[in-house]
């Protein structure tokens, strides 16, 4: 995972990624299967879990279909409620990747529901990376330019807006229609 160094993610892994067919999360399906991991991702409709299957999960469920999982890691832009069920479905020595809150809040994970599952939960905030540590950021960035250069990663771009018609952009992503990323040009 490329911003943070307490996470691992191994050809023994098995990672589960909320909406696949998103921008971070096709980034992440094909990061993870970049590390050689098992991957797993939800979606909500057809179409979108056809986008995640083409981004390179192995797996592709709607958000109902869930809650017998099992995984080592959770990659989750989603948040809200969504977080709070996908806690349930971590491996002993699991990790949670807290991305976003696209779906709502979060509701505050039980320190003791934590110690006894033996789960980790980790924020990932970019902006302020970049405030406190550019450095790493930085290096991360070459690695994941490095990446694309061989090809070995696709960043999906969905649509392209001009910057004078951010509100249609916005209107896009709040629809929940769009896959891959939302780019705004100047």
């Amino acid at each position: 995972v490329p911003f943070t160094h307490q996470v691992r993610v191994t050809p023994a892994s098995t990672v589960l990624v909320h909406a696949g067919s998103g921008g971070v999360g096709s980034a992440a399906i094909q990061l993870a299967k970049h590390a050689g991991a098992k991957v797993l991702a939800t979606a909500g409709s057809d179409e979108k879990r056809a986008f995640a299957r083409r981004a390179g999960a192995d797996e592709v469920f709607g958000y109902d279909e869930i809650d017998e999982l099992k995984v080592d890691l959770v990659v989750d832009p989603v948040g809200g409620e969504l977080f709070t069920r996908s806690l349930a479905l971590l491996n002993p020595l699991g990790a949670i990747l807290a991305i976003g809150f696209a779906g709502g809040l979060w509701q505050d994970p039980s320190v003791q529901w934590l110690v006894g599952r033996n789960a980790s939960v980790v924020g990932v905030f970019l902006g302020r990376l970049m405030r406190h540590r550019p450095e790493l950021v930085h290096d991360r960035a070459i690695e994941l330019l490095a990446l694309w250069a061989q090809r070995a990663i696709d960043p999906v771009v969905g649509a392209t807006f001009p910057l004078a018609d951010a509100e249609s952009a916005h209107a896009l992503i709040e629809s929940r229609r769009h896959v891959g990323k939302v780019v705004l040009e100047p």
